[in-house]
């Protein structure tokens, strides 16, 4: 991993992996704005500037409802104190806010029923992301590791400043 944090008391190794994780967060947003909320549109429907303008702005506005609900759902579980909003899927946030558009009932009555829908739809646990080393390979490969082990390796990290 390559960053331009150079002093370990301002992030550690540690921190900084987990804000890698977290970079990725955003790259599901973006995926979602363009395969959810475009849906089967290829390009955008407008073609002067100010139109295109327009059109990603309502699209953004969407989705920050979608994920306003979302963390509201999260808030609002009722089988754990609070869950993380990314646990909610956020097709099925939006196929139920999609639903309330043109009922016709109280609003907290259709904000009810699409965060009951949203909680009976849970995504499921994510696996852990690392895995330890298993010893793959024939039981002649691992005789012969044990007997004549690999040799040991050094590296050397360097760390530039850039210009």
């Amino acid at each position: 991993m390559i960053t331009t944090l150079l002093d370990p008391k301002q992030a550690s190794a540690e921190q900084i992996a987990r804000l890698y994780a977290e970079r990725w967060e955003a790259e599901i947003a973006f995926a979602d704005l363009k395969t959810y909320l475009r849906s089967h549109q290829k390009v955008l429907r407008s073609k002067d500037p100010q139109g295109v303008a327009q059109e990603l702005y309502a699209l953004l506005i969407v989705y920050q409802l979608v994920q306003i609900t979302r963390a509201r759902a999260a808030r609002t579980y009722p089988h754990a104190e609070a869950l993380d909003p990314d646990r909610l899927s956020f097709t099925v946030t939006l196929r139920a806010l999609v639903r309330t558009i043109g009922r016709t009932a109280p609003p907290a009555r259709l904000l009810h029923d699409a965060l009951r829908e949203i909680h009976a739809h849970p995504l499921l646990t994510r696996r852990p992301r690392a895995k330890p080393r298993e010893r793959k390979g024939t039981v002649a490969l691992a005789k012969a590791i044990t007997t004549r082990p690999p040799s040991k390796v050094d590296n050397k990290i360097t760390t530039e400043v850039s210009p």
